[in-house]
């Protein structure tokens, strides 16, 4: 068996046939965008596989253009390696396009968040995405109200918007972190990081997540979405 048709299989077995459909009747016009990523182990052919379910069970069409230009090999690592350590994506997106990104798993949800930004900023209109399985916060697909509240009162929109750009994250707009990235900032940086007329990067305490000069346009503000999970969800952690 090859690993593609056991991939299949697997992702067959996992999904559920109404939540496909519930999928399609909500969004009939989408376009389905797995994450193809590369990992340590080997490439990872469960969102694929996962993809091409729901096309035979909806006729959803399947973009497989959009794809992993800078490989993360996070597999196995803690959150604040994950957070430091983005895949990049590359590939044409269609100004107006609703787009469905279907992956296997939802960790922390910053691989989703990133190609979520990929396409918006690019026209692109992300309705949704779809799991096999969910990490602790890996089900919510956008910072909720309490965490987004928490990080703009004690930070500052200025410090975020900073430390994301010298961390090459969504171009600055930190309203594309998920809900555990969000989390994880709220226990990693000093409270008073961003007061007293404090710099992203700059503070005695404080370095950027990961080095890079500033680029690309924040595109539109990020909101959250209720993430589907197409299996009765599992919880690694």
């Amino acid at each position: 068996e090859t690993d593609r048709a056991a991939a299949i299989r697997v992702a067959s077995s996992l999904s559920k046939a109404d939540k496909i459909q519930a999928l399609a009747a909500d969004h009939p016009g989408a376009v389905l965008v797995p994450v193809l990523a590369e990992e340590a182990t080997g490439s990872n052919q469960l969102p694929a596989a996962l993809a091409a379910v729901i096309y035979v069970a909806t006729g959803l069409k399947v973009d497989h253009g959009i794809v992993q230009s800078v490989r993360a090999h996070r597999t196995g690592q803690g959150h604040l390696y994950r957070m430091a350590h983005r895949p990049k994506f590359e590939g044409g997106v269609t100004e107006g396009q609703e787009y469905i990104i279907v992956d296997d798993l939802a960790a922390m949800g910053g691989t989703l968040a990133e190609l979520r930004h990929y396409i918006e900023s690019r026209g692109g209109i992300v309705v949704d995405a779809v799991t096999l399985a969910a990490g602790r916060f890996g089900n919510v697909f956008g910072l909720t109200p309490e965490t987004e509240a928490g990080l703009a009162e004690r930070f500052g929109v200025n410090y975020l918007t900073e430390l994301l750009e010298r961390s090459d994250l969504y171009g600055g707009n930190w309203k594309y972190l998920s809900e555990g990235e969000g989390r994880e900032l709220l226990k990693a940086l000093p409270p008073d990081a961003g007061r007293d007329g404090a710099s992203a990067g700059r503070g005695p305490r404080d370095r950027p997540l990961r080095g890079g000069a500033p680029r690309g346009d924040p595109g539109r503000d990020g909101h959250p979405l209720s993430l589907i999970h197409i299996s009765e969800p599992t919880r690694p952690y």
